[in-house]
């Protein structure tokens, strides 16, 4: 064999496996397949194509991950694929308006309302006050917690 021809043929080879593999990335992730949003929060989340031989004529998409409950998801025959990150922090959800105290009344402990500092009520409500005005507060993204674990929030 000339090295011509095994250049070509080292080529072929390194384009079929590149086109092959599947691209991996660590968890937690915001996956949208379709129209649909699913959310990879354990291990890994595998995606690539199928189908389609080596010039990827009508191929499709798949993807393989675990959610939050531990489930493992394997789509396939996807046209449409998304990968990104989810956000490390996410405002937490605020109480309902009429749970709402005075900005200038005390808290539970019988202290004064401070600028900046947070208050939290059940099923993880919290908010605080900011130029005397009750606003969100932000706290690590709990998307990826299991139904058992927020429960106990």
């Amino acid at each position: 064999m000339s090295d011509e021809t095994v250049s070509i043929v080292s080529i072929v080879a390194l384009v079929f496996l590149v086109s092959s593999c599947d691209s991996v990335k660590l968890t937690p992730k915001l996956i949208e397949a379709d129209g649909q949003t699913y959310l990879a929060c354990s291990g890994l989340v595998w995606s690539g194509t199928e189908g389609g031989g080596l010039l990827g004529n009508g191929s499709v998409l798949k993807v393989s991950f675990t959610d939050a409950e531990g489930l493992s998801h394997k789509i396939m025959g996807i046209k449409s694929l998304k990968v990104s990150d989810i956000p490390k922090m996410e405002y937490a959800p605020m109480p309902p308006t009429s749970w709402w105290p005075d900005p200038s009344g005390k808290d539970k402990d019988g202290k004064p309302f401070e600028e900046g500092v947070p208050y939290y009520w059940d099923a993880g409500y919290s908010m605080m006050l900011k130029n005397g005005l009750w606003t969100p507060v932000k706290r690590y993204n709990t998307s990826c917690e299991s139904i058992e674990k927020k429960a106990e929030l």
